[in-house]
């Protein structure tokens, strides 16, 4: 939940402290144990809410190399990484409240499945449909090769 362990540390939790690239390799090994692994990261909402413009960018930059690495590990013929969020604020630190702004969603993996379903993906309501097809689509590629799909 906090990529780094930065925010445990501060909690008297005694866990190591990983580099935001580091937490990617984590939350991929992770997920290689399953076919589906669900990352909620509530610090940039956190950081919205308080209307901190410092803290705010200190959490884009550390998101960003975290999202970078996962993209670059995630192998497009087994796994999808899905990212996304429920609604906006960190976009505009000026105010404290979630914004109406369409939030964006980011595609990694096979590259078919990506380019049929762009067209399909308007709401948050698009993305369970999504998330079913993903599975559903694995546990056939599993039962055709017999190769295991994360």
């Amino acid at each position: 939940m906090d990529i780094t362990n930065e925010v445990l540390r501060r909690m008297q939790f005694d866990v190591p402290l990983f580099t935001p690239e580091e937490g990617a390799s984590q939350l991929l090994n992770i997920s290689k144990k399953f076919d589906f692994c669900l990352f909620e990261y509530f610090l940039s909402d956190l950081a919205g809410h308080l209307a901190d413009s410092s803290d705010a960018s200190q959490i884009v930059t550390r998101l960003d190399r975290f999202i970078g690495s996962l993209a670059d590990k995630v192998d497009p013929d087994q796994e999808m990484l899905l990212i996304t969020s429920d609604h906006g604020n960190l976009e505009d630190v000026n105010r404290r409240d979630h914004t109406y702004n369409r939030v964006p969603l980011l595609m990694v993996g096979d590259r078919r499945l990506r380019c049929e379903r762009d067209q399909d993906l308007n709401d948050l309501t698009d993305i369970l449909p999504l998330i079913k097809e993903i599975l559903r689509d694995g546990v056939s590629r599993k039962r055709s090769t017999g190769r295991i799909i994360n």
